[in-house]
């Protein structure tokens, strides 16, 4: 990246680079934390033999990590995103954000489900779910 230096123009540059990087990365570890939490609960409530879980949560959710748009994404490093343009970089992070609201919604879902199916009064996932689900600021 060869930006000629100009009343501080390079320094803006390289700190919008890095907000999108760090945006983007941030995003890829959000959407692996949510990824786990769907999985885990379809793994306890299988476990279980519960019926409350909402099947089609497991299934998006598994659908979407074999989209090939979604792996390329989910391979993409520093690195890589640093190589790209600004504009690459942009629609990547667009991308990415789509994921994100996806599992988003998909974990908003489950957390519903679970509370208005809870399999008894002292269900503890009713009150250890918010420590897994915290929406990107």
């Amino acid at each position: 990246m060869n930006i000629p230096m100009r009343n501080g123009v390079r320094r803006m540059a390289l700190g919008a680079l890095e907000e999108q990087i760090e945006t983007f990365v941030r995003l890829q570890k959000e959407i692996h934390i949510l990824k786990q939490y769907v999985y885990q609960q379809w793994e306890k409530d299988k476990n279980e033999q519960l019926s409350q879980f909402p099947t089609l949560a497991y299934i998006d959710t598994n659908k979407l990590e074999h989209i090939k748009e979604y792996q390329k994404l989910k391979s993409l490093s520093v690195k890589t995103l640093k190589s790209m343009t600004a504009c690459e970089r942009k629609k990547e992070i667009i991308q990415i954000q789509k994921v994100h609201q996806t599992m988003q919604t998909i974990v908003h879902a489950v957390i519903e489900t679970i509370n208005k199916y809870p399999v008894s009064n002292g269900d503890l996932r009713k009150r250890n779910v918010n420590m897994w689900y915290r929406p990107s600021q």
